[in-house]
């Protein structure tokens, strides 16, 4: 089938390719206790050095203006969640150390330098994705084989992201008469499965949780799209009016969280409100402590209350907060001419990893919730970082740079 044809494959083609998987979040349940009160984080603000670069200008939201949002207290709305009581926090001392040791370059060449797309997804099955202006590539890595499955079209891809189970490809497009459509994938056959075509304005973060996929625009709308349905649009989010460059679920489906051009940053609770169209979704807590972008969100998987915001330029932090209550519990201070891109954390270890565009295209790995420097491998990419992803083995990392290469680094020894 031609990629420029309308889609021959019903919703219901789609809903096959996107068979529910259990929670990541399910394999991590144990018998074990989170452990003593020392282990529990206490507040800490840890300042690095780095050199003064220009600033961003902080947004006004367009709505939300409360944080927090009516809550001095642990939500009613999260009862329901997981007892973080069951969660294995991974034990000290662990060993053998974090290294960045380089494993693999791939070429990307003619991938685009703009920090508010994201362009860059690695899958349950191991298959990398990288957006290449108006294409798509896939980099099988059990085999090394590599293909692409978006050619010849008019609208360049502003992000990507990979479904729960790795089947299923979701791009976002950028201008054009494309602007703000969603493309799916079908990564067995390379053939596109459906269009999703909503609002116009570019879309340029994605996230999936499970059958649902929900797209940032460059306007700040924040939109849930049901893949299964032929009316996809269940649910609105309006809580940015500026360009929404970071969006991320929490595994276990519970939470959402984005961040905007402004330095704004949104939790959102999925079981407020009914998706169904025409619906919107209400924000649980609205933080207003960086001073620029915030791209970089990750969600801790053996703490899940736990979220981690990184800032651009002129912010230079990444801020650690408690999801339950809306504390912020720690601050990493890089200073502001720190360009934070991405933040990853380990899986089996109490360590997180952060990506630099600015000033030394780095990579650093800290100790949480020491915040201790554990490894840091500066000049990682002739040009600034921008993305990073984790692979299925929970091991290596890739990141992706403006000088059009992706890199793959061996991080976190399995052995630990």
């Amino acid at each position: 089938m031609a990629l420029n044809d309308s889609p021959k494959h019903t919703p219901g083609a789609l809903t096959k390719k996107l068979e529910e998987t259990t929670s990541t979040l399910a394999n991590l349940l144990l018998d074990t206790n989170l452990g003593s009160q020392s282990q529990r984080d206490t507040p800490h603000s840890i300042v690095c050095p780095f050199y003064h670069h220009p600033s961003l200008n902080n947004e006004s939201p367009h709505v939300c203006t409360s944080e927090p949002n009516s809550h001095s207290h642990p939500s009613p709305l999260l009862d329901d969640l997981l007892d973080e009581s069951l969660v294995s926090i991974p034990k000290e001392p662990q060993t053998p150390a974090a290294s960045i040791e380089l494993e693999q370059v791939l070429e990307a060449n003619g991938i685009v330098n703009d920090y508010y797309w994201n362009l860059i997804s690695w899958s349950s099955s191991n298959v990398i994705a990288v957006a290449v202006k108006k294409d798509v590539q896939l980099r099988r890595l059990e085999d090394g084989g590599m293909f692409s499955i978006r050619k010849d079209q008019s609208s360049s891809v502003s992000s990507v992201d990979f479904s729960n189970d790795g089947n299923v490809l979701a791009a976002g497009l950028d201008g054009g008469d494309g602007a703000g459509t969603v493309e799916m994938y079908d990564i067995e056959t390379q053939s596109l499965l459906r269009k999703i075509q909503g609002c116009r304005s570019p879309a340029t973060s994605l996230s999936w949780n499970k059958q649902i996929v929900t797209v940032g625009h460059y306007n700040g709308r924040i939109v849930h799209y049901d893949v299964r349905l032929g009316k996809p649009q269940v649910m609105e989010l309006r809580g940015h009016n500026r360009i929404v460059c970071g969006l991320e679920w929490r595994s276990d489906g519970g939470l959402l969280t984005s961040g905007c051009d402004g330095g704004v940053v949104n939790i959102w609770d999925s079981r407020s409100g009914t998706f169904v169209p025409g619906s919107r979704g209400e924000v649980l807590w609205t933080k207003r402590d960086h001073n620029a972008a915030v791209k970089a969100l990750a969600w801790c998987p053996w703490k899940p209350s736990l979220l981690a915001s990184g800032g651009g330029l002129s912010d230079g932090t990444i801020q650690f907060w408690d999801t339950n209550t809306g504390e912020r519990l720690n601050k990493l201070d890089f200073s502001s001419s720190a360009q934070v891109t991405s933040v990853q954390w380990s899986t089996h270890r109490t360590e997180f990893l952060t990506t630099f565009g600015h000033p030394n295209h780095g990579i650093v790995v800290h100790g949480y919730p020491s915040l201790e420097q554990l490894v840091e491998k500066q000049d990682a990419h002739d040009q600034r970082i921008l993305w990073s992803a984790l692979s299925p083995s929970k091991d290596v990392i890739c990141t992706g740079g403006a000088d059009g290469v992706l890199k793959l680094w061996k991080v976190w020894p399995t052995g630990g």
